[in-house]
Parts: C-alpha cells; structure tokens; sequence
C-alpha cells in the first residue's frame, strides 16, 4: 500500500473536514499518518473508534515553530504523498516538494484564502501570511501540486492547475446517525416550536433580527421559542441582547445557553423545528458554503438562510427542506418561519427525502478516486 502523510497546523485535528472524513477515508486504501497541531495531547473521544488504523502524531507545538519542525519531521519521514489542509502546511509540503522531487503532493483547500487578509478579525502576522500567499506564494508554486480539492466550484477559479476537483464539505452520515432523539429534551420542549441558532453570537449573524421574528411572531405562534446554544463573546452586545429581550418581554421565548459539547447542541437540533443562519454580506459569508447546513438537513431540521449566498441558491432548487430569505427583510423572515410552521410535516417530509443527496459518503468515491490516479 502506498503512504501518505497528512499534516494540519491552522485546523486542528478536530476539524471534521480534516480528520473524520478524509483521513479516515484514504485509510481504506492507503497507509495514513497524520501530524497534528493541538493545544493539548487530550484524547478526542469522537475519533476513538476511528484511528486504529491510522498512526497519528499529537504535537503542542508553537505555531511559529511549528513549520520548522513539521518540515524536520516530514523529512526523516519518507512518503509518497504529502498532503496539506491550511497554509501552514502548505508551506511545509512545498518544502518538503523541494528535496523529495519525486514526491506528489496534495492541497486541500477550504478556505477563501485570497480574501481573508481583509478580515479584521485576524492579527497583523495573518494577514500578512494570507497576503502573501494570495499574491505571491500561490502563483508561484502551484504548478508543483499533482492535485488541488477545494470545497466549491467557485474556488476552482483560485488555482492555476489542471488537476481540480470539488469535494463538498457534507458531513459523515454514519457519525449522525448515532445521533437519537434526547427524551428528556424532548420532554423539555414537547408543547414548543423550536426555532435553533448554533453558532458564536455575534452583530454580523444578525441575532438581533432573530429576536424580532420572535417578537413579530409570538402572536401566530403562542408556542414559539427560540434557542441560541453558542456564547456571547462581547459584554456590549450580550447586554444589548438582554435589553431586547426585556424591552418586548421575551423571556419566556428565548433561551440563552453557554456553548455546549457538539454532541449536546446535534441533541438540541435533533428537537428543533426550524435553525436559523442569517449572515450579513461578505465575500466569505457570499461564497462559503458551510457544513452545519448539511448537518442539520441530516438531523431533520429545516433551515432559513441568506439568500445573498449564490452557492446556496444552487442547493436549494427544488428542494423545500431550504430557504433563502433576504436577512435584512424581517416581513419576508416572519412569512418564511409561518410557512414552515403552517406546512411542517412538507418541509420535514423534504428534508428526510433529500438528505442523503448530501452525505460525505458520496464525496469519498471522488477522493479515493483521485487519489488512486495520483
């Protein structure tokens, strides 16, 4: 069997993309190691039944000489095709291409990487690593990949090679199966009609317009109640949400928990009537395609999104278990949530319908495929 070494430093060995799918996968038909940044050598519990055959290196690391002795390691350590998961490693793979001429390696791009050095949220060092990459780095040393995946078929357009492909980033069917239905949540809730957000809370998510669906709609739906499962990193904003909620007297429609191990809030989705994720206009925000959506399709869960997403709206043609809606538009969002709440058991009947469209099981026959060519 051939080897392969992955290696992951930006995305941690959590990351589902990253591990429990591709690894995993390549496992069935190749020798898989993988090198892993994290920030502690605790065991992941999800992953105990999944690594048995794949040999893994658990490094804390510095992330600044993390590169130095990722490509240390690479060296002494022989394979026949390399594969990277961010720019960190990226680096490293076109390094280690430099004295192992031979060698094939592989870039699995999930990023928007030429955009993200406008983001404010990043330090000055990322910035300049995601300029530089962007502008420099790419252009010149893509042609010495054998492949490059990426996550939409918009990203194609990023790379100057030949050998492309996408593989969407759908979530593993046989991990959310073992998800069941929480009796005691659903006792919980058993009278409610459970609108769901799951993600950090924060101004560009529009939380605040979800609160005034709540309150545009607590009248039609006396039952209605909305759960937002992440918490809230700036003080402000939290005790801006607060004043709202008891402004228009909310309390009984909304329930704030602090963030919640994954398996707990997939528990939550499991009893949810509708998530919802409006995401304020950004390049990001407009092109990324994010894997919660395929998560809680899986989990029965009909979902409202930002219709300013194009690779989305390609998604949801003909297919009623998804919703655009214009986020800024809180009549078209209160018709949108009674039209689901008026015709639940069509949207729930579209979701079961459809949800194995979009499994990673599909993606794995186009990643065993390429990877036997390279």
């Amino acid at each position: 069997m051939k080897n392969i070494l992955e290696i992951a430093i930006w995305h941690h060995s959590w990351d589902s993309r990253v591990f429990y799918k591709q690894a995993v996968s390549l496992s069935k038909e190749f020798n898989v190691k993988c090198l892993w940044w994290v920030f502690s050598l605790k065991k992941w519990t999800w992953f105990e039944n999944w690594i048995n055959n794949i040999e893994n290196i658990w490094l804390t690391w510095n992330r600044l000489l993390i590169l130095f002795k990722a490509i240390i390691y690479w060296l002494k350590n022989k394979s026949d095709i390399y594969v990277a998961h961010d720019i960190d490693s990226y680096i490293v793979v076109v390094f280690v291409k430099l004295f192992r001429w031979n060698s094939k390696i592989v870039f699995d791009s999930h990023e928007y990487y030429d955009e993200m050095y406008k983001i404010k949220n990043y330090s000055l060092l990322e910035k300049f690593v995601f300029f530089s990459f962007s502008k420099i780095l790419k252009n010149l040393t893509i042609k010495l990949f054998s492949w490059i995946n990426v996550v939409t078929e918009d990203m194609k357009n990023y790379y100057n090679i030949k050998t492309k492909e996408v593989l969407y980033n759908f979530p593993l069917s046989k991990q959310l199966s073992k998800i069941e239905v929480d009796e005691k949540l659903k006792n919980k809730y058993k009278d409610d009609f459970i609108l769901i957000f799951q993600w950090w809370v924060t101004k560009q998510r529009w939380i605040l317009e979800y609160l005034k669906i709540i309150n545009e709609v607590k009248n039609d739906i006396k039952n209605i109640k909305l759960l937002i499962l992440w918490p809230i990193n700036n003080k402000d904003f939290e005790k801006e949400i607060y004043e709202y909620i008891n402004k228009y007297n909310l309390d009984s429609y909304v329930e704030i928990l602090w963030k919640l191990p994954l398996f707990d809030v997939y528990k939550y989705t499991k009893i949810a009537n509708i998530w919802l994720n409006f995401l304020q206009s950004s390049f990001n925000n407009d092109n990324g395609i994010q894997i919660k959506i395929f998560e809680y399709l899986y989990l029965d869960t009909p979902i409202l999104w930002t219709n300013n997403n194009h690779n989305f709206i390609n998604f949801i043609v003909n297919n009623n278990c998804w919703l655009a809606v214009e986020y800024w538009n809180l009549e078209d969002e209160k018709k949108w949530v009674l039209e689901i709440y008026n015709n639940y058991d069509l949207y729930l009947s579209a979701c079961k319908k459809n949800k194995d469209k979009f499994i990673w099981e599909n993606e794995d026959k186009k990643l065993l495929k390429f990877y036997k060519k390279i």
